[in-house]
């Protein structure tokens, strides 16, 4: 329930290269989209009947499969902000040889940063394993994810409801 005008200048100050925010917001400021994509939810309790075991290989691992199925952005940006937040246990990180997450938290709140499965291993249920793994490490938690239109249905079928549309924007 902003004022547009305040949230322009607001955004004027801080310089992002971009924003993320919900689809009304986007047109109130006339944001153009880059990426449209289905905020989903779900709530605790999160019951897990497929998980895969974590094999730890570090951050940069979770990064290197995020970013060849996700469009990322700048993975050294994201290596630094994912290592920030573990250390300051406000994250997580799940991976196998073939598949990793990453996931925020804040109080009863968690977001998902990403799901990925390297292109070989698709359809073999590596995704939702590896969902369920992420949701172990934040039990009694909402959990929230911002899809894009072809990953909605995978959500869905992991027990996520649509609640809103958003928007990614570039800025500058």
């Amino acid at each position: 329930n902003g004022d547009a005008d305040e949230m322009t200048s607001f955004l004027s100050m801080l310089s992002p290269r971009g924003v993320f925010t919900d689809k009304a917001t986007a047109e109130l400021l006339g944001l153009k989209a880059i990426t449209d994509c289905t905020v989903l939810l779900k709530k605790p309790p999160h019951e897990n009947p497929n998980k895969i075991e974590n094999v730890y290989r570090g951050v940069m691992h979770v990064c290197d499969i995020l970013s060849e199925r996700l469009n990322i952005g700048d993975k050294q940006a994201l290596y630094a902000d994912i290592v920030h937040r573990i250390n300051h246990n406000c994250a997580a990180t799940v991976s196998s040889d073939n598949s990793a997450g990453a996931i925020i938290f804040s109080g009863d709140i968690a977001v998902i940063n990403g799901i990925a499965v390297k292109e070989n291993m698709a359809s073999k249920g590596l995704g939702s394993a590896t969902l369920n793994r992420l949701l172990d490490c934040v039990r009694g938690r909402s959990v929230f994810v911002c899809a894009e239109a072809h990953n909605v249905p995978f959500y869905i079928k992991n027990g996520f409801e649509k609640i809103d549309l958003a928007v990614y924007s570039k800025l500058g």
